[in-house]
């Protein structure tokens, strides 16, 4: 078995990651059951590591259930391939169900399924009408809604990367449908090659319970080493859906940069904690993801180091 040595994304797979996101995949196994779900699909790309994590799961605790990985994008849900693709996968069969990172759940309305189910970890919307059912782990409009407040999603979609680029439609080979994918590739390998390596050696007593989960997302959402903000924060992310512009999650700026590209929305703050302690602040005066990046954007950059609250509106 390939190893990497022991590093920043070795330590926060077993200390966040690997605990976090099997407590998230074991939940869902366990509540497919209990619906009676036989296969899972994991959706592109956020599912990919899930999908990791639910093979080792199912293996050992949840034999009934088939884990597969699925193929798509609000791009390529357009395609005019993508109902044979479905097809041809089983995802229009009777109990099923899918599985990804979550936020508004607008991937399950895109596909078409009436009857099928959602496992999301965060659900910032109440899911769409006639579109199956919706089930979150962490937070949703119908359970611990508040959680919401302080989530960094950027930070977590590239917590959870896949080694592929976006699928972007798909095509006919071999008489089979076939993705067709980006050439943006995450530079993911160490993050998926350390989840592997924490699968090996998982026990159920790894197992945490939410308020765990976010007591420790939660610190390093706002309170990063200066080594977490300098790997992770390293990792390119697009907000578009297209995937245009790149920007890392974190990186230390010039402050006359910061001030123009904040100023004029042209450079955006994925992870604002980060960015501070990158540009030397210490992360326990950080008070709000969203007081950062007012601060950031209109360079006012020695309230960080004062720590004095602003509101948005005295800006």
């Amino acid at each position: 078995m390939k190893t990497i040595p022991n590093s920043i994304i070795t330590n926060t797979t077993k200390n966040i990651t690997g605990p976090v996101f099997a407590s998230y995949v074991f939940w869902v196994l366990k509540e497919a059951e209990k619906a009676g779900i036989h296969t899972l699909f994991f959706m592109a790309r956020d599912g990919f590591v899930f999908k990791i994590i639910a093979d080792s799961l199912a293996k050992m605790y949840f034999p009934s259930i088939k884990c597969k990985y699925f193929y798509c994008s609000r791009r390529a849900v357009k395609s005019k391939l993508f109902a044979e693709y479905m097809a041809q996968e089983g995802l229009n069969e009777a109990n099923t169900g899918i599985v990804d990172s979550g936020w508004m759940g607008s991937i399950q309305r895109d596909i078409g399924c009436e009857d099928i189910t959602g496992f999301y970890f965060g659900m910032f919307g109440r899911g769409y009408a006639n579109c199956g059912t919706y089930q979150a782990y962490l937070f949703s409009p119908k359970e611990r809604w508040w959680w919401r407040y302080g989530f960094n999603a950027n930070v977590f979609e590239c917590m959870c990367s896949a080694n592929h680029g976006m699928c972007i439609g798909y095509k006919r080979e071999r008489g089979l449908i076939v993705p067709l994918l980006s050439e943006n590739t995450p530079n993911s390998s160490h993050q998926i090659q350390a989840i592997r390596d924490y699968m090996v050696n998982f026990c159920e007593k790894d197992l945490l319970s939410r308020a765990e989960v976010k007591k420790r997302l939660w610190r390093f959402f706002h309170k990063p080493t200066i080594a977490e903000a300098d790997e992770y924060g390293a990792i390119n992310f697009a907000w578009d859906q297209n995937e245009q512009i790149f920007y890392p999650l974190a990186e230390k700026l010039e402050v006359s940069l910061i001030k123009l590209a904040g100023r004029h929305g042209k450079r955006p703050f994925y992870w604002p904690a980060a960015t501070a302690v990158l540009l030397g602040y210490p992360p326990k005066i950080i008070q709000t993801s969203r007081w950062i990046i007012e601060v950031l954007r209109n360079g006012k950059l020695d309230l960080l180091q004062s720590g004095f609250q602003m509101r948005s509106n005295k800006f």
